[in-house]
């Protein structure tokens, strides 16, 4: 009873009732937190998940770049979204690579596009592939030896893969 024989201190959510100088309070529960400060609701706030209230009422998690803020055990981190990984392991950069467009962590960190003649490495989708340089095309498909015709001087190739120069009237 707190201050009157009849004046039981109600339970709240998450927290313990308490009695000091005849008036009725709460003790929130291990990891939880008056957040509101609304005693009649108890101890609303869960510290150890609520990326709100991470560790303590009004700690909010940063949302870094490419990513998901969260709360484990009370301590802030973040989840990549689809398609983003943090490749430089910089928690204050987040997750720094676009997976799905970045030649230099092209699907996955770490996974650099290959450069090939006259060529320029791309990734698109998560996977790698290549651009001709101006000039240059890829007419028997193959990535890896590049860009291999030069279609302002290949008589078989004529500006396009396949079309064959016009011989000079004679």
């Amino acid at each position: 009873t707190c201050g009157s024989c009849s004046n039981a201190c109600p339970a709240r959510a998450h927290a313990d009732a308490t009695c000091a100088a005849d008036a009725c309070g709460i003790t929130c529960e291990r990891g939880w937190g008056d957040c509101d400060m609304n005693p009649n609701n108890g101890c609303e706030a869960d510290l150890a998940t609520d990326a709100r209230r991470c560790g303590a009422c009004g700690n909010v998690c940063a949302t870094p770049n490419g990513a998901v803020a969260v709360c484990r055990a009370g301590v802030c981190g973040f989840i990549c979204n689809a398609g983003f990984a943090d490749c430089d392991g910089n928690a204050a950069n987040g997750c720094e690579a676009d997976t799905r467009t970045s030649a230099a962590s092209c699907g996955a960190c770490g996974n650099s596009c290959p450069t090939a003649p006259n060529a320029s490495p791309t990734c698109a989708a998560g996977a790698c592939g290549i651009v001709c340089n101006a000039g240059f095309a890829d007419c028997d498909r193959n990535q890896a030896n590049g860009c291999e015709v030069d279609l302002r001087a290949s008589p078989g190739n004529c500006g396009a893969c396949g079309v064959v120069c016009a011989a000079a009237p004679g």
